[in-house]
């Protein structure tokens, strides 16, 4: 059938396929890259040190575009951050 397959990554892949949509932690997707990236269950802020570290690693695989689902906190703490300046 036509559509989209869907397949979870465990960490043994080397590389992705680009015609399949893939569902990772961010451990199992670190050194692997995609199109596009969506980063999602996020804690509220202030994010610890690991949090940040993953994120960068999360958002740093995306090639063209990469999209984080945030709580609204988080959006908030970085829009004040930007006042700041």
């Amino acid at each position: 059938g036509s559509g989209i397959r869907i397949q979870i990554l465990d960490g043994s892949q080397s590389q992705v396929d680009q015609d399949v949509f893939y569902a990772a932690s961010v451990s199992s997707f670190k050194g692997l890259e995609s199109e596009i990236v969506i980063v999602g269950d996020l804690p509220d802020p202030p994010l610890g040190i690991w949090y940040r570290a993953s994120l960068y690693v999360a958002l740093t695989r995306a090639r063209t575009a990469a999209y984080v689902l945030a709580p609204p906190a988080m959006l908030k703490s970085r829009l004040a951050a930007f006042d700041k300046d």
